[in-house]
């Protein structure tokens, strides 16, 4: 699993601009060796993960990377993710890859679940 599943995931992500000419779609897709993978979308719903970890209280939508880190401590029931490597794509409107390094939020949780590698489209 690589960044490549990343990029394909994010043309995926169903997300619409809700009224905004365009938008970003993310996706995050985070693995232990193949072997359990999950797969992060942003949303345009809540979750209190992200409003713990969101930087801006007024912008709380769920963000791809949080998604992720959701899914996986629910299935596995552990919040220690030492084992995991997290890939990040972002895609723009036109179909072209972006810069995804995650927000400050993100990278703080990140850092709190353990996950041992990063990477994201630049």
């Amino acid at each position: 699993m690589t960044l490549e599943l990343a990029i394909k995931c994010a043309h995926l992500n169903p997300i619409e601009g809700r009224g905004k000419n365009s938008i970003s779609r993310m996706a995050a897709v985070l693995t232990y060796d193949n072997y359990y993978t999950f797969i992060g979308y942003n949303q345009y719903k809540t979750h209190p993960l992200q409003a713990r970890y969101g930087y801006n209280k007024d912008a709380i939508y769920l963000h791809a990377e949080i998604d992720a880190i959701r899914q996986a401590v629910a299935y596995l029931q552990d919040d220690n993710l030492c084992r995991y490597s997290m890939y990040v794509a972002r895609i723009l409107a036109n179909g072209t890859t972006a810069l995804a390094k995650p927000c400050s939020g993100c990278t703080k949780a990140i850092k709190e679940f353990n996950i041992k590698y990063l990477e994201w489209t630049r």
